[in-house]
């Protein structure tokens, strides 16, 4: 029996080709104990296909996803970090900079978790545009924070973190459903190839059963 999943494909083609052949040998068509026949198997075969395909593109999504999913934590975590440090320098003894959050998940964390901290920091950089200009003599609104990305130092607005939190959100999502599907079709792939490695046993022994050892059908079997 084939060890690789791409062997099934090719093996089935095999099959298929083979039970024709003794279709045509015997005269009469050739069923299976439970009923299949070799329709079954070449749409057995062509879901196959479709689960192979679909993980594929699920693991090409996935991987786009996380390239995506990563470009945005790059920026967005420098610019949280330089928030949460300069309104709680600038404002310490404020609400908004209690509000702050503590820390925040290492990189390699789960992104859905890691957003919670980073839309804490969206929210109170709100509250701080929000406040009155007059409120605090060290506090400039709306607050901007500078932040070295990629080695250029960069003047932040609220807007620009939005967008970069948003792009993250939006990255970690399309990750989570590529995953999703990933593991659907590889799911489907592995019922697929374990019901034809099933066909493959039970056709053989029909056919030893039925053609003598001599017979040219017999000696071809895949």
């Amino acid at each position: 029996m084939p060890q690789a999943i791409t062997d099934y494909v090719p093996l089935a083609d095999k099959f298929l080709q083979h039970w024709n052949d003794a279709e045509n040998a015997l005269g009469r068509a050739i069923v299976l104990e439970e009923g299949t026949t070799r329709d079954s198997l070449q749409d057995l075969k062509d879901a196959l296909i479709v689960a192979q395909q679909a993980a594929l593109v699920a693991e090409n999504a996935r991987q786009g996803g996380m390239r995506a999913r990563d470009n945005a934590r790059a920026e967005a975590f420098p610019i949280a970090r330089q928030a949460r440090k300069s309104i709680a320098s600038v404002i310490p003894s404020s609400e908004e900079a209690r509000q702050l959050p503590v820390k925040f998940l290492p990189l390699t964390a789960d992104a859905q978790k890691q957003l919670v901290a980073l839309r804490d920091v969206e929210n109170v950089w709100s509250s701080v545009n929000a406040l009155p200009a007059n409120k605090y003599a060290s506090l400039v609104v709306p607050f901007t924070v500078l932040v070295d990305l990629q080695g250029t130092q960069e003047t932040i607005t609220l807007a620009r973190y939005k967008a970069a939190v948003a792009t993250l959100a939006t990255a970690a999502s399309a990750v989570q459903t590529a995953e999703q599907a990933l593991t659907q079709a590889q799911q489907d792939r592995k019922k697929a190839i374990e019901t034809l490695a099933a066909i493959f046993k039970a056709y053989r022994t029909v056919i030893r059963g039925v053609f003598p050892l001599t017979s040219a059908v017999y000696r071809s079997l895949p």
